[in-house]
């Protein structure tokens, strides 16, 4: 039976699908209420932000600028949410449970986005594997229990990536409009997206598909021109209520300062760390960074006066991406642990795939450099997991690549030696 639906992929994307669901939902009815008791209720950022923004584009029929905490978000999650927000109006419901809901349905289209990518770079069978992988990923299902950005970002970055694959193997420049397009709405929801479209445009211009240059360039600027087109209607939106120019958002240094001192901004628990380390921290806090050029000067200053404890600190930040959480949870070795299962058999399957060249090396070569974008945008503010979660889909794609190798090795050494 299971070979039939493996065979056709129409049965096989039914079946991901309603295990996907399946999955998340049980996850929900088991640890719903699993972790720090202020992840058991939608978070700060959707009741100061997304819901008050999302109530006043209902109340209105116009976007917000600003909220009660007084900061400019990009208007992309508060539109996500007008749907689910519709809905409960509409079954007299409460909103966060449409939202959930809602969440598990796009989790689980997602999970098919990633199959199909990882069937276009790999084959069927990595493509199953890391679909179930991605499917049980605790760390992604934790992002179902509340509103949270990631679920919606995600499925529009892994549909980009679907999207600009297609487009440049099959030699289809109107593709180029819908990565543009996808890109634009994925980085309305979370402005980590924003320089995202250059590893799209490198690859798309450098990348071996067998294109012509003026192909290949064509691609990359129609891509990049409406991926600033989607953007602008917000900027300039904000520049007429405001009179400044702010792309997205009116960020400050805050998260970038949190990264650079995360172990003495008293967490749950406390974080311990070199002494010369700890000094380079306790030097960052006592410093006022009006601007994101303050500290880009401070770094280059200490790696140039003081160069052994701050690339500790630099070294710690880029480790501590993988696993850490904002709060310092009590939680995070298990967490290091949890991503290990992951990281170390996808690091052994990267270099399967690149030593065997079972895939294209252009496709590998996105995928690997999103994953590095992702690591560096996380490294450069606060180093927490979270923001490597969108990523971690490929890192499962390679991960299956490893699982299959090693059992198949395992399998011939058998057939071969059936005493053993």
């Amino acid at each position: 039976m299971f070979s039939s639906i493996y065979q056709e992929r129409s049965k096989l994307l039914t079946f991901l699908l309603l295990f996907s669901v399946i999955s998340g939902s049980l996850f929900l009815f088991l640890f719903r209420n699993v972790g720090p008791e202020e992840h058991q209720i939608p978070g700060t950022d959707y009741l100061v932000v997304y819901k008050p923004n999302t109530e006043y584009f209902l109340r209105e029929g116009r976007l917000a600028i600003g909220n009660e905490a007084g900061t400019i978000v990009p208007p992309g999650y508060p539109l996500i949410l007008v749907i689910p927000f519709l809905i409960a109006s509409w079954l007299q419901v409460d909103e966060v449970s449409v939202v959930i809901a809602f969440n598990v349905l796009v989790a689980s289209l997602t999970v098919l986005l990633l199959f199909l990518i990882a069937e276009r770079v790999f084959n069927r069978k990595v493509a199953l594997l890391a679909s179930l992988l991605w499917a049980t990923y605790p760390i992604s299902l934790w992002f179902l229990k509340n509103p949270h950005t990631e679920v919606p970002f995600i499925f529009f970055f892994l549909a980009a990536i679907l999207t600009f694959l297609v487009g440049l193997e099959r030699n289809k420049l109107w593709t180029a409009v819908g990565v543009g397009i996808l890109l634009g709405i994925a980085t309305l929801i979370r402005p980590i997206g924003l320089f995202l479209p250059a590893v799209f445009v490198l690859l798309a211009i450098f990348g071996s598909w067998g294109l012509y240059w003026r192909r290949k360039i064509a691609f990359a600027a129609v891509l990049l021109g409406v991926y600033l087109m989607v953007l602008a209607p917000w900027s300039i939106y904000v520049f007429l209520n405001t009179q400044e120019f702010i792309p997205l958002g009116n960020y400050d240094t805050g998260s970038i300062e949190a990264g650079l001192m995360f172990a003495i901004r008293g967490h749950t628990l406390p974080i311990s760390v070199p002494d010369d380390v700890r000094r380079i921290m306790e030097e960052v806090n006592a410093t006022d960074f009006s601007t994101k050029g303050d500290l880009v000067s401070f770094g280059i200053h200490k790696l140039l006066s003081d160069p052994v404890p701050f690339s500790k600190l630099l070294f710690l930040k880029a480790v501590r991406s993988w696993y850490a959480t904002a709060q310092g949870w009590q939680e995070e070795m298990r967490l290091l642990a949890l991503q290990l299962f992951y990281l170390i058999p996808a690091c052994i399957g990267v270099l399967y795939a690149i030593w065997e060249r079972n895939a294209r090396r252009s496709s590998l070569a996105l995928l690997l450099f999103s994953i590095g974008f992702f690591w560096f945008m996380t490294f450069s503010v606060l180093s927490i997991m979270r923001y490597m979660v969108p990523v971690m889909g490929f890192v499962m794609m390679f991960a299956a690549v490893f699982w299959i190798r090693f059992t198949s090795k395992i399998y011939e050494t058998y057939r071969h030696n059936p005493r053993i």
